[in-house]
Parts: C-alpha cells; sequence; structure tokens
C-alpha cells in the first residue's frame, strides 16, 4: 500500500521543520563558540590590561583596565547563558516535531487499518484458496501414481488371476516416497510445505 498524500504531505512538512530546527541549532551553537572565542580574546586583553596598570597606573590605564574588565563580565554573562540558549531553541522545536511526528502516526495507523479492514477477507480467501488447490495437486499425484498406477495395476492382477511372484515381477514400481514430500539431505524440497516455512510467511513475511 501507498500512504494518502495528505500524509505524505505530513512527511514533508515534519523533514522540513526536522531541517529549519537543525539549522537553528547549528547557528544557535555557532553564536556560543564565538562568545566563547570572544571571551577568551577579553581575558587576554584584560590580563594586558591589568600588567599596563601595574607598570604605569595613569587614569588612561584605569579606564583601559576597567572597560576591559566590563567586556569580560559582560561576556562571561552571555555564555552563561549558552546552555539555556540551546535548551530552549531545541524545545521550541521539539514541541513542534514532537507534536507533528504523532499526528503522522495516527494517520498512519488510520490508513493501515483501513487497508487491513478493505483487504483482510481477500487475502484471506487467497490463502484458503490456495490450501485447497495444493491439497487437490498433492492428491493428484496420488491418483497418478497409486490410483491410476500401483492400484490399476493389482486390480488387473486379480481380474486375470495372475500369481503373486509373477505379478511382483512385473509391477510399475510405484509409490510416493518420503523425500518427495518431506526435508531432503540435499536442500530445500520445493514439493512440500513445513511448518518452518509457513511460520516465517506468517510471522515474518519471509519466503525462504
Amino acid at each position: 500500500m501507498k500512504f494518502s498524500k495528505q500524509l505524505q504531505e505530513k512527511i514533508t512538512e515534519l523533514k522540513a521543520l526536522e531541517e529549519k530546527a537543525a539549522s537553528s541549532s547549528e547557528k544557535i551553537r555557532g553564536h556560543n563558540a564565538k562568545v566563547a572565542d570572544e571571551l577568551t580574546e577579553a581575558e587576554t586583553e584584560l590580563k594586558a590590561a591589568i600588567a599596563e596598570l601595574a607598570d604605569n597606573p595613569s587614569d588612561a590605564n584605569r579606564t583601559k583596565e576597567r572597560e576591559a574588565r566590563r567586556r569580560v563580565a559582560e561576556l562571561q554573562l552571555e555564555l552563561n547563558g549558552a546552555k539555556e540558549r540551546e535548551n530552549v531553541v531545541f524545545g521550541l522545536n521539539s514541541g513542534k516535531t514532537s507534536s507533528l511526528k504523532l499526528e503522522i502516526l495516527e494517520m498512519a495507523r488510520d490508513e493501515i487499518r483501513a487497508n487491513r479492514d478493505a483487504n483482510e477477507e481477500k487475502v484471506l480467501k487467497r490463502i484458503a484458496k490456495a490450501k485447497q488447490e495444493y491439497l487437490e495437486a498433492a492428491k493428484s499425484y496420488y491418483d497418478l501414481l497409486i490410483t491410476d498406477g500401483q492400484k490399476k495395476y493389482y486390480d488387473l492382477v486379480q481380474e486375470i488371476d495372475v500369481p503373486d511372484h509373477i505379478a511382483q515381477q512385473n509391477e510399475p514400481g510405484l509409490s510416493v516416497h518420503h523425500p518427495i514430500y518431506t526435508y531432503r539431505d540435499n536442500g530445500p524440497n520445493k514439493y512440500g510445505i513445513f511448518e518452518d516455512e509457513v511460520k516465517r510467511a506468517w510471522e515474518r513475511g519471509r519466503i525462504e
């Protein structure tokens, strides 16, 4: 079966939303990384400003050190919010995608059940027909070899009154031998139907 156009459109919408979410998360991680780099640079500049102030405690160096310290404090505050920013962005996107995924699953469930209801009886009838056909075909093989073979021969033996030893010397020698419908040592048997084969088809959807 194929899912409906409406469901396919929902899947397309979900993928677009996930791509947008991934892009947003990547951008916010990039922003956080940039802030971290700026903080490292600002801390280096603060150390240099402190060293200059120590060498020359002028008003200009005091101002420079104060501004460098303010810059570090601002960046530290901004970086402290990095994880929160990532969580907020993830939460916003996750809520939308989770809701849409649930909607898709509910639509898929309903369409699959509808497809089952529309086709189950037809498939079961096919199974029943195939089973009957197989049994009738197996019986026809028996009829070919036994009913119209060995049995017919010995019916004739009785009819014309032939001694047993003479009849046995000339019999067709036909029989439905086990290997034709049971397991063979040299590989699969294409004529028999076995429990594990039936189980695989019914429960796993596999034919080997």
